[in-house]
Order: structure tokens, then C-alpha cells, then sequence
């Protein structure tokens, strides 16, 4: 083998390195410009989403809270619900749902006895056979609503915090959950004392 074959081999050689180095390289950038492109997906979804979803809250809140609406509470608590779906699998940004659920906390379960009271009725009757998790995360901040804060800014704290850790809770096995039966069998029998009268 002379100089030349050598140098040719060398070249050779050299090329399959450049040409292998080249190709990460491209991989590499194309990996990133794949993730860039998910999460600007991503967010556009979410925007979409959280638009839709506001304009449907503000379209339901129009003429004011009607608890006394069956129509009205089936529709305002499927909302809620829709919206707890999204934000469990992370298609509303956090922050979002974080904010939603101060508001249903002063606005509702605060000041709003019936707001509870129709939302439980809800949880039992159409929602905590088929989705425990969402009717544990509202059992939850019902009881965080119940507790005494000095004032409104250290309760938005503690719901910010629940909700956070809420969403990084794997999903409930059963294990260790609370027994919420003697509620349940309240606000049933309460409803079906409401519907003999009515």
C-alpha cells in the first residue's frame, strides 16, 4: 500500500466522520426545532382553549348565578367540569386554572351556599362513578374553602398550592381515598325530597 492508497483511505475516512458528525448534528437540530414546534402547538391549543372556555363561562354568567335553573346548573357545572378535564391533562396552562378556581372559591362556594350544594348534587349524580379524580379535586377545595383565612390573599395562596399539587398527583388508585358516602346520601336524599315537592 503506497502513500497515495493511504492518503485516499485517510480522505476516506475522514469524509465518513464528517458525513456521521453532519448527520447528529442535523438530528440534534431537527429534535429541537420538532420540541420548539410541539410547544408552540401547544400553546396555541391552550389559548384556544382557555378563549373558548372564558367566552362560554362569561356567555353562562350573563344574567348572574342561577342555581335555582336546573337547565342552568346542568350547563355551568358541565362547564367546570369540561374545563377540570382539560386542565388534569395539561391542555390549560396552570396559571389559567389556578385562577378559575380562587374565582369559584370567592365568587361561588363563598358567597353561594346553593353553589356547593348544586355542584355536590352534580358530583354525585352524573360524575363520581365515572371520573373520581374530578370529584375528589372538587371534595378537596371545598374543604380548603371551608377553612378560616385571615384574609383573601393567604386562601388564594392555598388554593394555588392545592391546585398545583393537585395536577402533579398521579391519578387516584382507589387506595387511601376519602370516604365522602354520608355526603353523597345527604345532598341525594335532599334532591329527591326537592323533586317530591316539586
Amino acid at each position: 500500500m503506497g502513500i497515495t492508497d493511504l492518503a485516499t483511505l485517510s480522505a476516506a475516512w475522514a469524509a465518513i466522520a464528517i458525513s456521521v458528525a453532519t448527520a447528529l448534528l442535523a438530528w440534534r437540530q431537527n429534535a429541537r426545532i420538532a420540541e420548539l414546534d410541539r410547544r408552540q402547538t401547544l400553546d396555541v391549543r391552550q389559548s384556544e382553549a382557555v378563549i373558548h372556555f372564558t367566552t362560554r363561562y362569561h356567555d353562562l354568567m350573563r344574567d348572574g348565578e342561577r342555581f335555582d335553573d336546573s337547565r342552568w346548573v346542568t350547563q355551568y357545572w358541565g362547564q367546570l367540569s369540561i374545563e377540570f378535564f382539560f386542565f388534569d391533562r395539561g391542555w390549560i396552562p396552570d396559571f389559567i386554572y389556578e385562577l378559575w378556581m380562587i374565582e369559584l372559591i370567592g365568587r361561588g362556594y363563598l358567597q353561594s351556599p346553593a353553589a356547593w350544594e348544586s355542584h355536590l348534587q352534580q358530583l354525585v349524580e352524573l360524575y363520581s362513578p365515572a371520573y373520581p379524580r374530578m370529584t375528589d379535586f372538587f371534595l378537596g377545595l371545598r374543604e380548603l374553602a371551608r377553612q378560616p383565612f385571615p384574609g383573601p390573599a393567604l386562601r388564594n395562596e392555598a388554593v394555588v398550592r392545592y391546585v398545583r399539587g393537585y395536577r402533579e398527583q398521579p391519578a387516584a388508585t382507589g387506595a387511601g381515598r376519602v370516604d365522602y358516602a354520608a355526603g353523597f346520601r345527604w345532598v341525594v336524599r335532599k334532591s329527591m325530597i326537592r323533586r317530591r315537592a316539586s
